[in-house]
């Protein structure tokens, strides 16, 4: 944060004055609120430059920067002797470390901006009991880092209590929450701005610091992807869309599916996490929340991707068009079995996708949309990848029933294509029961 003074305040002629500065600034900075944050100033010229520690309790709220965590060069590190936030009630009776000083960060995860919504970084750590010297190399838990917003907080805790109380066999793809620790005062910047109002628009809205615990640990998906077969690939998807339909029973949709939400248990399994934006389909407000759009451009279903559909609904469906496109995101990357980037082509193409909320949406979305459901540009698009990644065109087709990949071209171009979507989930000929089938018969042949 910078102060600006005038000219004459601080002339080079006068640099006592400029020491003088600093120094009041330090014998001042114990009296307010801003010490916990600040570990040195600079003056140059008529601008007073405060260095502010932005580490586990600063409140990056942008939607594209919140929840990422600071920490050394060196891995492991260890997180600062800070206290957690105040135990989520629900958890009031889970044994759990009370300090952040008896976790050990054994990975860092790199992150990407949504188009809208929250962003959660994904951790895995271990819990050291203080013991600094024997630093444990398996992970005891994930631990995700977000700033949740205020006003889906009640849904979401909601949610985390259903999946506590469910049984394993209907938790099983879901990441298992087993501590939740928040802090109780939403804001919209660091106290010392503005008593915590940071008046920067609608897009930071109030939010407040939550770490949570999750096990056991899976290996988050935006960490690391060591998928190098179409098996892994379907046992990705096939977890994924189970995840998927164990959340549609508990009745909710996720609505915000990027790699990032997504991790792989020891078994090469998927399983879908991040669960902060989940919408109630039969809540009091499910209406207006289905009509929201989150997630990150490539990832997102095209009708959702297009502003002229903004009247369309998240349905399940959606989700799912967003693991096929995990899925094609994760083989195109990888060419030759190997991570050597995209073909100039398909990264052309990928571009065009990922236009972000300040780019033509609806570009990107017709461009998706060609992608996927005219057969030549989708055989076109997969074709770098198609020797290395045998059986993959079959799994894109089962996944893209969802996307209408097989619904005639003129009723897409009528603009008809939600409609024959739903009639067939209506129907039962669509159905997450149905795709999970499907992908098992596919991995069947695929270990033969």
């Amino acid at each position: 944060m910078f102060l600006e003074f005038k000219s004459s305040y601080t002339d080079n002629s006068n640099s006592s004055v400029k020491e003088q500065t600093g120094r009041r600034f330090y014998r001042f900075r114990p009296t307010l609120t801003i010490r916990r944050w600040t570990f040195g100033a600079t003056i140059c010229a008529t601008r007073l430059t405060i260095y502010v520690r932005f580490l586990i309790r600063c409140l990056l709220l942008s939607d594209t920067e919140s929840g990422i965590l600071a920490g050394g060069d060196k891995l492991p590190y260890f997180l600062r002797s800070v206290q957690l936030p105040p135990r989520v009630p629900i958890y009031g009776d889970t044994p759990n470390p009370n300090l952040l000083d008896d976790i050990v960060v054994l990975d860092r995860q790199s992150t990407h901006p949504s188009m809208q919504g929250e962003l959660t970084s994904m951790f895995p750590v271990a819990y050291c009991n203080g013991n600094r010297t024997d630093v444990p190399t398996v992970p005891s838990y994930i631990m995700s880092v977000a700033h949740v917003e205020a006003a889906g907080i009640g849904g979401y805790d909601s949610l985390l209590q259903q999946i506590h109380q469910s049984p394993d066999c209907d938790r099983s793809n879901l990441s298992h929450v087993r501590n939740v620790y928040r802090e109780t005062t939403f804001i919209t910047g660091p106290t010392f701005i503005n008593k915590g109002d940071a008046k920067v628009g609608e897009s930071y809205t109030p939010r407040a610091l939550e770490l949570a615990f999750h096990e056991p640990p899976f290996r988050p998906l935006g960490l690391t992807c060591d998928i190098d077969s179409t098996l892994g690939l379907a046992k990705l998807a096939r977890g994924a869309v189970t995840g998927v339909d164990q959340l549609y029973r508990l009745g909710w949709l996720h609505r915000d599916m990027k790699p990032e939400s997504h991790g792989i248990d020891g078994n090469g399994e998927g399983l879908i996490t991040d669960l902060h934006l989940a919408a109630e389909l039969n809540g009091p407000f499910s209406e207006a929340a289905l009509l929201k759009r989150f997630g990150i451009s490539p990832y997102v279903a095209p009708t959702l991707l297009n502003p002229e559909m903004a009247h369309i609904q998240h349905s399940w469906w959606h989700d799912v068009t967003s693991i096929l496109l995990i899925v094609l995101s994760v083989a195109l990357s990888r060419p030759d079995g190997i991570e050597r980037g995209m073909a100039t082509e398909t990264n052309e193409v990928w571009k065009t996708w990922n236009q972000g909320s300040s780019g033509n949406l609806a570009d990107a979305a017709d461009s998706k949309q060609d992608t996927l459901c005219v057969p030549e540009e989708r055989e076109i698009f997969m074709e770098p990848c198609r020797e290395a990644w045998p059986g993959l065109s079959e799994l894109v087709e089962i996944l893209g029933a969802c996307c209408g990949m097989d619904v005639p071209q003129n009723v897409i171009q009528q603009g008809r294509m939600e409609e024959v979507l739903a009639e067939r989930a209506a129907s039962g000929e669509l159905s997450l029961r149905r795709i999970i089938q499907k992908i098992d018969e596919l991995i069947e042949i695929l270990i033969r």
